[in-house]
């Protein structure tokens, strides 16, 4: 999907229809080729067509219309409308609502009079020659085995499939099936060829394929956009996301979802959904309104407010869109409570003096002695702030979830939390926090908390059960329209190794949605991923394990790269980026270059890729913007939530990719944890993916890819 547009297949909410002069006003679902037409217009048609899509809403029989109904889908209600002296739109009628297909020049929609579909049996369709106007016979199924199986079909009949002019002379010399992938067309234009080429039972009204309606609006709203107030259209839905958009819950609701569900953006629209309703009751009964919407990583909370003003035209007051830790920070300084981060070098000079202290006093225990201070303070994020823990009693009492390694509860525990509270006096004495601490700090110094009609968290399979358990206590009650919305998948989790709505007593039961079908990744960069998630023993323990499923898109398989130098690894990003926009099918801001490491990507790939007068942003500089049209250089972990149509993974060594800590009882939990970040990674890619690695030591998990599913190529 083209246009780094985040969430990638996901939902829209049900929308309310407008009433002009007493009649209803029909909703308009919109396919990607009508938009993409849409956008190659002049400024001026663009708003002819809005005006004519209005018209037909009120009276699609206006003269000023001069529609036409179609012949040649007879069982569909499918009309072609004037929008100018020289412009045409082919549209639907359905249910009540505008199906919007194509807009383009009087000649290229004319082509739909003359095509004329048969039985399925029968291959053929009647059309009338360019030139001379008389009717001819032509197979539109030809045999994918002939050479140049696409060379007989006219060219207005290739334009109304998609095809744009500067192409028609190479779909016409297309030889190989799998060549289609290589054509400088759209996506969507692709699929139908290969559909062509490769379904038997292939009809003109599988042109018009209703699963090609990715945009759902209004009238309005497609007003704002031709004039220029709107900068992104909402994407459509089915059935079952849009009922996740507007559910009433009367308690904490999970949506648990597979990568590319639609979770993300199923969370921004109910935002929407919800600002309206509220502000409805606000106005009737002079209600306060207040709505949170939190993740987990900043560059994703840069891009939900990014896309919200895109789609929405601005943010409401009564919307917040914030990373969980900034809320809290946010809240401290509200409150007068003005501490110094640690930063990590110094936060491993406070353990270890905390630990050199406790082992005077257990002078022969491993754990006082022996940890490393990783170790210990990954005990006191993971564990003691992660749960929430006050007291020695409570820290005995719990399972340590996602450590692995054990420790005694008699024995161990008790020296690890003496090495806590020290530790913990050490940052107090010095004025500082650390960010797992944050959740502690707002209980204690924020009284009373902010309340919030509805709090929406994204991402919350790595928010810390003591993060989740404090946003439970924003709102004051539940009902219809207080309610708190988890988005997540376990399957994703990257920071918080737990389930932390069990471990926060967040009572979810019977209000627990399941979204299992990914709709942003095309079934081979799925194929290609399936060994890596299958891989996550763990979830399946605990039964939150989702077998993500395939809407079958189709695309070009993940290519493994394999390159001798850093170099070499650099000159092949860079001319495959350049290729990639020359085609014409993307541009910079649809690509991405995910790294294990920030280094790799500030130090050498950005300017490198200057060099070669490649625009890009990192994106912690302060003018990235996740819509600019500019390659994003993201690191893996910050990438979480984000999809971009093409994704490069570099730098996969084993030294890196998976990164193992220091202490060796805990490599198993470490490289799982990798292996999670290893498939989020993948799945960022909703069409093409790439992974380089060096000769020598490549990643293992590149071992566990099947390779009938990916293509490797050496550079």
């Amino acid at each position: 999907m083209t246009g780094a547009f985040l969430g990638f297949y996901l939902g829209h909410f049900c929308l309310a229809k407008l009433s002009v002069n007493g009649r209803t006003m029909a909703e308009v679902f919109m396919t990607r080729q009508f938009k993409d037409d849409l956008d190659a217009l002049d400024k001026s048609i663009q708003e002819r067509v809005s005006k004519a899509i209005r018209q037909i809403s009120r009276d699609h029989r206006h003269p000023s219309l001069n529609s036409k109904k179609q012949t040649s889908i007879p069982s569909r209600d499918i009309w072609r409308s004037r929008v100018t002296d020289n412009f045409r739109m082919l549209w639907e009628w359905w249910q009540g609502s505008i199906r919007l297909w194509r807009v383009g020049t009087h000649k290229m929609i004319d082509a739909i009079d003359y095509v004329r579909s048969q039985p399925r049996d029968q291959q053929i369709v009647i059309v009338r020659d360019e030139e001379t106007g008389r009717a001819r016979e032509v197979d539109l199924i030809a045999d994918p085995n002939q050479p140049r199986p696409l060379s007989h079909v006219p060219d207005n009949i290739l334009r109304l499939f998609g095809v744009p002019d500067s192409q028609l002379d190479a779909v016409k010399s297309l030889t190989n099936v799998e060549d289609v992938w290589d054509l400088q067309i759209p996506e969507n234009v692709q699929m139908t060829l290969l559909d062509i080429l490769t379904n038997p039972e292939w009809t003109l009204d599988n042109l018009l394929d209703t699963r090609q309606l990715l945009y759902r609006t209004t009238v309005d709203q497609l007003e704002g956009y031709c004039k220029g107030k709107i900068k992104q259209l909402l994407l459509n839905l089915n059935d079952e996301q849009q009922s996740y958009v507007t559910v009433n819950a009367t308690g904490p609701l999970l949506i648990k979802g597979v990568a590319g569900s639609g979770k993300t953006t199923i969370g921004l629209y109910r935002a929407n959904y919800l600002v309206k309703q509220i502000e409805e009751r606000r106005r009737l009964f002079g209600e306060s309104a207040a709505i949170l919407l939190l993740t987990y990583t900043e560059t994703l909370t840069k891009a939900l407010h990014q896309l919200y003003v895109e789609l929405y035209g601005d943010l409401p007051h009564t919307v917040t869109v914030l990373g969980c830790k900034q809320w809290m920070l946010q809240q401290l300084r509200k409150n007068g409570i003005w501490l110094s981060e640690a930063d990590p070098d110094t936060r491993r000079e406070i353990i270890s003096e905390a630990q050199s202290a406790v082992k005077l006093m257990y002078p022969n225990d491993r754990v006082a002695g022996a940890r490393p201070a990783e170790y210990l303070l990954q005990e006191i994020d993971q564990v003691i702030r992660a749960r929430g823990l006050s007291s020695l009693p409570q820290y005995q009492a719990i399972d340590r979830a996602g450590r692995g390694v054990g420790l005694d509860r008699a024995r161990h525990r008790p020296i690890v939390w003496e090495i806590y509270q020290r530790y913990q006096d050490k940052l107090d004495e010095r004025g500082l926090f650390d960010w797992a601490d944050l959740a502690r700090l707002v209980q204690k110094h924020c009284k009373p908390l902010p309340q919030f009609d509805v709090v929406i968290i994204d991402e919350a399979q790595d928010i810390p059960p003591s993060d989740l358990r404090l946003t439970t206590r924003l709102i004051p009650n539940y009902s219809e329209m207080r309610s708190l919305t988890l988005l997540a998948d376990p399957a994703q989790s990257i920071y918080y190794r737990g389930i932390p709505w069990k471990e926060a007593g967040v009572n979810i039961q019977g209000r627990t949605r399941i979204l299992a079908k990914n709709y942003r990744n095309t079934q081979q960069i799925l194929e290609a991923a399936r060994p890596i998630v299958e891989g996550f023993d763990d979830l399946k323990a605990e039964e939150e394990y989702i077998a993500p499923a395939s809407t079958r898109r189709r695309g070009p398989k993940p290519i493994v790269v394999k390159y001798r130098s850093s170099a070499a690894s650099n000159r092949f990003l860079a001319n495959e980026i350049i290729k990639l926009c020359q085609t014409g099918r993307y541009r910079p801001g649809d690509i991405a270059v995910l790294a294990r490491n920030k280094t790799l990507l500030t130090k050498y790939i950005d300017s490198f890729l200057k060099q070669q007068n490649i625009l890009c942003r990192f994106h912690r500089d302060e003018e990235f913007h996740i819509l600019d049209n500019a390659v994003k250089l993201i690191t893996m972990h910050s990438a979480k939530g984000l999809e971009f149509p093409v994704v490069f993974l570099v730098g996969l060594s084993d030294q890196y990719v998976p990164y193992i800590g220091r202490d060796s009882e805990t490599k198993q939990e470490d490289e799982l944890q990798e292996r999670r970040l290893f498939y989020v990674s993948m799945t960022r890619a909703a069409e093409r993916l790439y992974l380089l690695h060096p000769q020598r030591n490549r990643s293992r998990f590149l071992h566990d890819l099947d390779p009938a599913t990916v293509r490797q190529i050496p550079c």
